[in-house]
């Protein structure tokens, strides 16, 4: 908004912070018009990736359930200290809770695996 309008300044409009700037931007500008009928769009429509390119099985993940996690977090007898973990990303994060899980991590730790290629998302994932 480039005014504003306040009771408690007698109804007065006066231009925002940055109006003036903005005004001589908008003034500047040199539009040109193309008829509908003469309009030619010069982009190109893009297809969606198939096959490997697309590793998605079409199955969104579900929404957390705050009730599920905050009972599973309650339950822990170990965490992480506070701030360790702030600095991974959350793929570094995702492959080290992995790596705890050992070589059978569909079975040890079904809750929190995640496969998109064939949608199957763990409970806290």
């Amino acid at each position: 908004m480039v005014l504003r309008f306040e009771p408690n300044n007698e109804n007065a409009i006066e231009p925002l912070a940055g109006a003036m700037s903005l005004s001589s931007v908008l003034a500047a500008a040199k539009p040109s018009f193309t008829n509908e009928a003469q309009y030619n769009p010069t982009t190109i429509t893009r297809s969606c990736p198939t096959g490997s390119e697309w590793a998605f099985s079409g199955v969104l993940p579900p929404r957390a359930y705050e009730p599920l996690c905050s009972c599973m977090l309650n339950t822990l007898q170990c965490t992480a200290k506070l701030g360790a973990v702030e600095t991974l990303s959350d793929s570094m994060m995702y492959m080290t809770l992995l790596d705890a899980c050992g070589p059978d991590r569909e079975k040890d730790c079904g809750a929190i695996v995640t496969n998109s290629t064939t949608g199957k998302y763990g409970a806290y994932r």
